[in-house]
């Protein structure tokens, strides 16, 4: 398996992840609480599955954008280490963006949970 090929797998895998981790169930405090966690651990533990999770949405999207506008992207002459540097960084730009937003909806979340119900 190429350099290329662990990195996207690594990424899906620890995306797939944070992801999980995030969405609010029975056995774990909602990740919204946790976020801004007065435990220095857990949350620094929720921010980075909350990375880790925005990498996964903004690796699709960006693949998904790139692909829409140049169409099929052939990279066979490409070297390999470009490759992989090049799945790394894609992502980036879009990855500050998805995280801004699901920590801020975490915290509406929270905000909206913690709010007496008429």
């Amino acid at each position: 398996m190429t350099l290329t090929a662990w990195i996207t797998v690594f990424q899906w895998g620890l995306g797939i992840v944070g992801a999980l981790v995030l969405v609010p169930n029975t056995a774990m405090p909602p990740a919204s609480k946790n976020v801004d966690h007065p435990s220095r651990f857990w949350r620094v533990f929720f921010r980075v599955m909350a990375v880790l999770a925005s990498n996964l949405f903004s690796w699709f999207v960006t693949c998904i954008l790139i692909i829409q506008v140049f169409g099929d992207l052939d990279t066979g002459d490409m070297p390999e280490g470009i490759r992989a540097l090049l799945t790394l960084i894609l992502p980036l730009p879009l990855l500050l963006v998805f995280y801004w937003l699901i920590v801020k909806a975490a915290r509406k979340a929270e905000r909206d949970r913690s709010r007496p119900s008429h």
